[in-house]
């Protein structure tokens, strides 16, 4: 929790530290949802550094783990970011988003649904296929809005200009 503090508090280097501490512990103690969880913070933290690469194999080990137990949310949340990341790569993104929203529909988590909705209508508008961007966009925006998302002026720009304004 403190290394997620540090992290918003844009104090990388202590959440990094913190962080690596956490892993330790749970590696000691073999807590395989812990570890998950905290290599998918660390991707996080990489991710809002910009040292995609590192991103990427944080979330690749949690994702591993969380097939390995069959944690369907867990899944979902790292989908989901693995998504987010390939937008600002533009690589994979349409890979993960397709993978990861079926699963974070059949948990029911609200909140990566509608990230993964947004990278995916960002990826259909790339791709010149706004039909297909346009119930995602909306979806993202309903979801946003109830939980005021940051990115929530982004979406609704997005779907403005889907919608013709």
């Amino acid at each position: 929790m403190r290394g997620l503090v540090a992290k918003v508090g844009k104090d990388y280097d202590l959440a990094e530290r913190l962080f690596n501490d956490a892993l330790a512990m749970y590696r000691e103690l073999k807590s395989d949802s812990d570890i998950s969880r905290t290599l998918n913070s660390v991707g996080n933290l990489e991710h809002a550094r910009k040292a995609y690469d590192a991103a990427e194999r944080y979330f690749r080990e949690a994702l591993e783990m969380d097939q390995q137990r069959d944690d369907r949310s867990a899944m979902a949340m790292v989908l989901g970011n693995l998504a987010e990341l390939a937008v600002d790569r533009w690589g994979e993104a349409r890979e993960w988003g397709e993978r990861g929203l079926p699963v974070a529909r059949e948990v029911g988590l609200r909140y990566v649904i509608a990230v993964i909705a947004h990278v995916l209508a960002r990826v259909h508008v790339a791709g010149g296929r706004p039909d297909l961007a346009l119930p995602l966009a909306q979806e993202a925006v309903e979801v946003y809005e109830r939980i005021r998302h940051p990115d929530l002026a982004q979406a609704k720009n997005l779907l403005g200009v889907l919608k013709g304004r």
